[in-house]
């Protein structure tokens, strides 16, 4: 039997995350964004993650280095 599976959403794709959530029938998990100052982010997972599958929705951007 597979662990749970929790779904999270980062701050601009909540619409994709929900439309992934309930096609497999996966109730949102909820999650604080925090911002560093170097532009870096961490999530904060409001519930026990522990032993199940998470999965983190974020879109990314290319590493500056590559412009």
């Amino acid at each position: 039997m597979l662990p749970e599976a929790k779904i999270f959403a980062g701050r601009h794709t909540m619409e994709l995350a929900v439309k992934i959530a309930a096609s497999y029938n996966i109730s949102m998990g909820n999650v604080i964004i925090t911002d560093f100052s170097d532009g870096e982010f961490v999530p904060s997972f409001e519930e026990t993650v522990r032993g199940n599958r998470v999965f983190l929705i974020q879109s990314t951007n290319p590493p500056a280095d590559n412009l």
